[in-house]
């Protein structure tokens, strides 16, 4: 079934390690499509309806993967394609970020706070991130504002935040980190085996 409303995928999380809800970052101005809210850098056009997660490949590697919790985080948020490829410690880079920051990048700045908050996980990371040296740019300890991903935590971003960028590759090794070690918390083998492990009555829905 089709409806009016914002021209992104909807896929229902599989995969939370960190908090839940919208997450803090920068803003952005959104639009409205037929009375329905959308994200800033979105676009109206058909919604897709959302499908119950097929969990039949999953294995306990790669759901206490932070790049698959990551990635999965981000098409539950509905990023389009072009944004979706940087779901992807490897791929969500400094230069990333500056060429969307510049519009040179199909991925639409105001879609960085979705990708980070994926990142994150929702998580407040700044202990680690002071330990790692994030806050010793000349931008000072505004640079921690990025590590801090919990609800309903915002700030405007400028172009005083451009030296954050130096230290971004600290930024993700504690998001990384953090990540992988709550996944393998919450999804101890034995239990992920229980909870994943198919029953002859389950029957795939789309």
């Amino acid at each position: 079934m089709k409806g009016g409303g914002c021209c992104v995928k909807q896929v229902p999380t599989i995969v939370q390690v960190g908090g839940q809800g919208r997450g803090g970052g920068f803003q952005g101005q959104g639009v409205n499509c037929g009375g329905q809210s959308c994200q800033p850098g979105y676009q109206c056009g058909a919604k897709f309806v959302p499908y119950r997660p097929i969990t039949s490949n999953l294995t306990y590697e790669r759901i206490t993967n932070p790049n698959f919790i990551f990635h999965t985080c981000c098409e539950a948020r509905g990023l389009p394609d072009a944004c979706l490829r940087h779901c992807h410690f490897n791929t969500y880079t400094m230069d990333k970020l500056e060429a969307m920051f510049h519009k040179r990048d199909e991925c639409p700045i105001e879609a960085a706070n979705e990708i980070h908050y994926c990142a994150a996980q929702g998580i407040d990371h700044r202990k680690c991130c002071q330990i790692s040296g994030v806050s010793q740019t000349s931008a000072g300890n505004k640079c921690l504002s990025f590590c801090d991903s919990r609800p309903n935590r915002f700030f405007n971003l400028d172009t005083s935040y451009l030296p954050c960028l130096e230290v971004f590759e600290n930024m993700k090794k504690c998001f990384f980190v953090e990540i992988k070690k709550r996944a393998e918390q919450k999804f101890a083998e034995k239990n992920f085996i229980r909870q994943f492990e198919p029953k002859t009555n389950d029957r795939e829905e789309f």
